[in-house]
């Protein structure tokens, strides 16, 4: 037994090269953010200081409390900027979905079933349906067989009920007699 081991687990998957590239960037970018949040302490507790010791009787002076207010307020000004500013990729993408919904939703359809226009109603046609020897899958699922040798025969001014358990192909069977 040994804790060491040359063989690497296939369970594990390699990193991409491209991620590996870009890993000195995120370092970059995080000690950037780090340098300029103890560079902003740096900054107000010294101006802070300079203010506490001026003599009181200046009309800049401000006492030891008010630094510290000032300095939680803008540390947390600045944390919920953050946050917020963590939500702008999502934020985008939301936009460019509503845009595309709202595209869809006005977009004139080719055709109108609310038209009284047309030659053909319903009251012309006339003739059966019969599917024989139906086998159907879908083009994602070659290998799941939906429909199997299906017969039906439906005549003239019939009514036929398709029932059966959920995923049986009721609708499959709808969908190919409308095509």
């Amino acid at each position: 037994f040994s804790l060491h081991s040359d063989h690497k687990p296939s369970s594990i998957p390699s990193t991409p090269r491209g991620k590996l590239l870009n890993c000195p960037w995120y370092g970059l970018t995080y000690g950037f953010s780090q340098f300029v949040l103890i560079s902003v302490y740096l900054v107000s507790f010294r101006f802070g200081a300079f203010q506490v010791t001026r003599p009181t009787n200046d009309i800049a002076y401000v006492q030891f409390q008010d630094v510290f207010r000032s300095f939680a307020s803008l540390v947390f000004g600045a944390i919920a900027i953050g946050f917020a500013n963590s939500f702008a990729p999502d934020y985008g993408r939301a936009v460019a979905a509503a845009r595309s919904i709202f595209a869809l939703l006005e977009r004139n359809s080719l055709s109108n079933n609310l038209s009284e226009d047309g030659t053909t109603t319903l009251s012309t046609l006339s003739g059966d349906i019969k599917l024989c020897n139906v086998f159907f899958h879908y083009p994602t699922r070659p290998d799941l067989m939906i429909l199997q040798d299906l017969n039906l025969e439906v005549h003239h001014g019939k009514s036929l009920a398709l029932v059966g358990p959920s995923g049986c192909g009721k609708s499959t069977v709808v969908s190919l007699i409308e095509r």
